[in-house]
């Protein structure tokens, strides 16, 4: 098996686990930076987002407004009707 196969194994099986990337890398016995650069690697890979990043949102002009749902990395969630654009924006700075 080659290296980059052998690591994103590890690294799919580092998030079926559950566990942190540094609790999973000591416990196999892969340096944390090592084991994070496969991460991002494997991330990159197969085109995630990261954990609690934004994802873009598009519009389309010819829509009806519509309720809007921010989810914060921390589970709240706020919900808000015709929400202005500085509104969003100042909403997504809370966090």
């Amino acid at each position: 098996m080659e290296l980059t196969e052998k690591m994103f194994e590890l690294v799919k099986d580092c998030h079926r686990s559950g566990k942190t990337q540094k609790q999973y890398s000591q416990e196999v016995g892969i340096a944390y930076a090592k084991f994070n650069y496969w991460a991002c690697k494997y991330r990159d890979h197969h085109q995630l987002q990261p954990a609690g990043s934004f994802v873009k949102v598009e519009a389309c002009a010819s829509s009806q407004q519509q309720d809007m749902e921010i989810i914060y990395p921390n589970g709240v969630r706020l919900k808000a009707a015709d929400a202005s654009l500085s509104l969003i924006s100042q909403l997504i700075r809370l966090y």
